[in-house]
């Protein structure tokens, strides 16, 4: 619902591939989830589908009772650039590269 209000040319999350913009940020995030996945290089077979960059740390690292805090942290997801770990919502297909 926020998507729709805050950001509605963005692609749903329900419906994309989630990428990070850079080997590092996918190499980090791998280490925090305790190296037990694969990383791949991919790119975009259409480089004009949607596709929005977002802070995946404003969903995963909030303080206290998340209801609290869920009308304002949606609405940055949808709305500010990331200041933490950025995460990249394709809304296409991707070719794995490497």
């Amino acid at each position: 619902m926020a998507r729709r209000f805050y950001a509605p040319d963005a692609p749903s999350r329900t419906d994309i591939v989630f990428l990070f913009p850079t080997r590092g940020h996918a190499l980090a995030f791998q280490r925090t989830i305790g190296g037990q996945t694969n990383v791949y290089e991919v790119q975009p077979l259409n480089p004009a589908d949607p596709h929005h960059l977002a802070d995946m740390d404003i969903l995963h690292h909030v303080p206290g009772y998340l209801i609290d805090h869920v009308h304002d942290r949606c609405r940055d997801y949808w709305t500010q650039p990331p200041i933490g770990t950025p995460e990249l919502l394709w809304g296409g297909p991707v070719e794995v590269i490497r």
